[in-house]
């Protein structure tokens, strides 16, 4: 969303003559439903509390467009444009319908081509800018298959990074599925401070974040796994299970989304929604693009609690680890306190069978998370 503000500026040119009457007020009105005020300041504020103006919003494919041009990777479809808080428009200079602008730019999605949008609602005007670069499934595959040689089994590092960017001037509709993934190999290196990595640790936010706006076009499996895998990272655990319900990092996603948001009293867990607890295969895709951090929580968060106890050292000793990114630290946190519990709760049942510590032991319990 952008902004807008009003500022106004008032010049006064010194006659050296002072007049010896104030000279009378003059009222200043609201044109927009003609209330009268004393001031201009009066009047602006009565703009900004009584007439608020919006930008116009432009959504395609899901993604709300800001001031930065967007790349759109596949087709579009009318139904997936969606405008709001507009009354007129304009495609590469020409004044179109609101109504007839989604159908426009699904027609020049069928093209390469960058096509401006301006949008206008009260004399508020927001542009924007879409490239349309459509991806071909077999420049799709390619680029998979290439990173699968390339990337996969291999120790992490630029050299590979810079290897795998070589490719993409053989992909050229897929250039920016190629971007998106060394981005977040890219984020990768920076993230765990590797000796190689030409940025400081943190640019990582940064190229997560590139990596995951990239990657929002192109609905294939490794797109979805990197997405999940960074909203995972940043703890937006419904986002991350809904890209990758049935990888690794899904299931760790809904075991965290369940024990910060427990289900409603009455609410009886179906077997569908508990976490797949599976050893990491050597063709795991999550277990391939994690980062060390990453998988570590993924592996402890899917795991059995009575088991984990045993661990709770282990995940402590990351916890004090002043490298560790805040967003795995809280993730930690909750897993300690999960633990914590799960531990207070045996001992308290040691004494459920002793006469004087019974009614505490059984209320104890009652008090716990689930």
């Amino acid at each position: 969303m952008g902004f807008w503000q009003t500022g106004y500026i008032e010049f006064h040119e010194p006659t050296g003559i002072e007049p010896s009457v104030a000279p009378e007020a003059r009222l200043v009105f609201c044109d927009r439903c003609g209330k009268s005020f004393a001031s201009r300041d009066e009047r602006d504020d009565h703009r900004f509390q009584d007439h608020p103006l919006r930008n116009p919003v432009m959504i395609v494919q899901g993604r709300e467009l800001g001031r930065q041009r967007i790349r759109i990777s596949r087709t579009l479809a009318p139904s997936e444009v969606r405008i709001e808080f507009c009354d007129r428009a304009w495609l590469n200079d020409h004044a179109v319908p609101v109504s007839d602008l989604p159908r426009e730019l699904a027609d020049m999605s069928q093209r390469s081509e960058v096509s401006r949008v301006v949008l206008s609602k009260d004399d508020v005007k927001t542009g924007f800018e879409l490239e349309f670069l459509i991806a071909s499934v077999t420049d799709l595959d390619s680029v998979e298959t290439r990173f699968q040689k390339i990337v996969c089994g291999k120790r992490l590092d630029s050299g590979v990074v810079d290897e795998f960017i070589g490719s993409k001037a053989r992909f050229d509709t897929a250039i920016g599925y190629c971007d998106g993934i060394c981005a977040y190999l890219y984020g990768i290196l920076a993230k765990e401070r590797s000796p190689s990595s030409r940025l400081v640790y943190s640019d990582y936010e940064r190229k997560f974040n590139r990596a995951a706006e990239t990657l929002k076009g192109y609905d294939r499996p490794l797109a979805r796994t990197i997405g999940s895998l960074i909203e995972f990272h940043f703890n937006h655990f419904e986002e991350s299970s809904h890209l990758s319900p049935h990888s690794r990092v899904g299931a760790a996603a809904r075991q965290y989304e369940n024990w910060i948001r427990p289900a409603p009293a009455g609410h009886t867990v179906r077997p569908q929604e508990k976490p797949v607890i599976r050893r990491l295969r050597k063709d795991d895709p999550d277990g391939l693009l994690a980062d060390k951090d990453t998988e570590k929580i993924m592996h402890w968060a899917l795991w059995p609690m009575s088991a984990l106890i045993a661990h709770v050292r282990d995940i402590e000793s990351m916890l004090e680890n002043p490298d560790l990114a805040e967003y795995d630290k809280a993730k930690l946190h909750v897993l300690l306190g999960k633990l914590h519990a799960q531990a207070a709760r045996s001992h308290a049942k040691e004494l459920r069978g002793v006469p004087l510590f019974k009614t505490w032991a059984g209320d104890f319990i009652k008090s716990l998370p689930a």
